[in-house]
């Protein structure tokens, strides 16, 4: 076969190039369907139908979009502005005592000289080999070399205040509401993922900062309201295990309060009714609590993290998080023994499916790590996912325009605005409607479902 080197394709005038290329994206995606089709079985069948009706609840979140409080958000970037400049100040007086000019905590370029060369700062390297000064990086240098805490705590702030800016000052829509993309089929867990709308306007609503949430508002004379499936993922867990005791943990006031209580026990921390006090403790990291230590550690252990890795998230030396490893395997023995049984399928067959019947083919090597993680974080995240979407269907199906609007879909949770005065009208049928039942090893399982209301999108979440 003779392949022309001289052929130029011909250049379509400005005007035709957006119908070409689109012409040829539905055409070659035709063409992938009319290859896989014919591949499709009972199961496929159905988990493609689901995914094609979700297509109706992701266009009504993507053209309805969500105000905002402009007087709110003008403020907040006010204030952001305020803390990046001095932030930028205190690490630009730094870099001028060390090499003589100021520093841009944002480029890798220079903080690679500065951190490796002029401090002397011991060399981080990614899997490739190569420097890198991510955040990863930066906190691993923290614990390493203490004398330059501040510095790294500063870059750290830097970044996180211009990430924040990024998100206050977000492209509007002409009418002034944010909006963004949903992508039903976009993942392998079936998980939706979010981004900018196909104009460039908006942002990712799955990844919102939860302190800034407050500049998002309902439409005039309505609340907003927020549905979240309740510690959906570690109950699961709880159930794909079998364990009585992670189940029964499941049933106390609060599972991550509870469990941070049996981590760290032998630290002394109040036990009993005090929940709340203890909660609020501070941990190893940051302002995190010991609460929210406890559902991390619950969330990377469950998922089959090494120790190395949860020293790594919580901060604590490995000896600390090999203890605590080994005392929650001995609390709820049956979690490692669901991790064996999925790493034996997946090495066996290489194939696992939900209670849902959504199935995933692995392609990598699944004897490896990584592979394995990943199988044993697929059937919680992939279930949880469904189960959201069961309802969020439901509800968009049975409600949404009727007194109720529904604004946008977490991995976890449903956001609306909704007329107040039908309020304990429309709070109990979304209830009811999220309420999904999903039979796990025998066992008919329901996750609750908790609502929260208010005036913007952080009061409805209850932060």
């Amino acid at each position: 076969m003779r392949i022309a080197t001289n052929y130029e394709a011909p250049r379509l005038p400005a005007r035709l190039r957006y119908f070409a290329y689109n012409c040829l994206d539905a055409a070659i995606t035709l063409g992938v369907f009319n290859q896989l089709q014919p591949e499709l079985d009972e199961v496929t069948e159905r988990v493609y139908a689901f995914e094609r009706g979700m297509q109706g609840p992701a266009m009504t979140l993507q053209v309805r979009g969500i105000c905002v409080d402009e007087k709110a958000c003008w403020k907040a970037v006010q204030q952001v502005e305020r803390d990046e400049h001095k932030v930028e100040h205190v690490l630009n007086e730094i870099a001028q005592v060390w090499w003589g000019k100021t520093l841009n905590p944002r480029s890798p370029a220079q903080l690679k000289v500065f951190l490796y060369e002029r401090l002397g700062l011991p060399e981080q390297r990614n899997k490739k080999g190569d420097l890198f000064t991510g955040v990863e990086a930066i906190e691993a240098l923290q614990k390493k070399v203490p004398w330059a805490d501040m510095i790294l705590r500063a870059i750290l702030r830097a970044r996180e205040l211009r990430k924040q800016l990024g998100f206050l000052r977000a492209k509007r829509s002409s009418d002034g509401k944010l909006r963004a993309s949903f992508n039903v089929g976009a993942t392998e867990t079936g998980r939706w993922s979010s981004s900018k709308n196909c104009f460039w306007e908006g942002l990712n609503f799955q990844n919102v900062y939860k302190k800034l949430r407050y500049i998002f508002i309902p439409s005039s004379g309505r609340k907003m309201g927020n549905a979240d499936l309740k510690q959906a993922e570690s109950l699961v867990v709880a159930h794909l295990s079998g364990d009585k005791g992670y189940i029964a943990a499941h049933r106390t006031k609060d599972t991550h309060t509870s469990v941070a209580k049996m981590i760290w026990a032998e630290h002394g921390w109040p036990g009993g009714d005090e929940d709340v006090a203890f909660a609020k403790k501070p941990g190893y990291y940051r302002h995190f609590s010991m609460r929210d230590l406890a559902k991390r550690f619950q969330h990377g252990t469950n998922y089959g993290a090494s120790e190395y890795a949860m020293g790594r998230i919580l901060h604590i030396p490995l000896a600390e998080a090999r203890k605590i490893i080994n005392r929650y395997f001995s609390a709820f023995p049956g979690i490692s023994q669901w991790h064996k049984a999925v790493k034996a399928e997946l090495r066996e067959y290489g194939v696992l499916t939900t209670p849902l019947g959504r199935r995933r083919q692995f392609y990598d090597r699944v004897w490896e790590g990584q592979t394995q993680r990943e199988g044993i974080s697929y059937i919680p995240q992939s279930l949880v996912g469904d189960i959201l979407n069961v309802g969020l269907y439901r509800v968009w199906r049975e409600m949404d325009g009727d007194g109720l609007w529904i604004l946008n879909q977490g991995h976890d949770s449903i956001l609306f605005e909704y007329d107040p005065a039908r309020e304990a009208e429309i709070l109990a049928r979304v209830r009811e409607l999220m309420e999904v039942e999903v039979e796990i090893k025998g066992e008919t399982v329901v996750i609750p479902v908790d609502i929260g209301t208010g005036d913007n999108w952080l009061e409805a979440c209850g932060d």
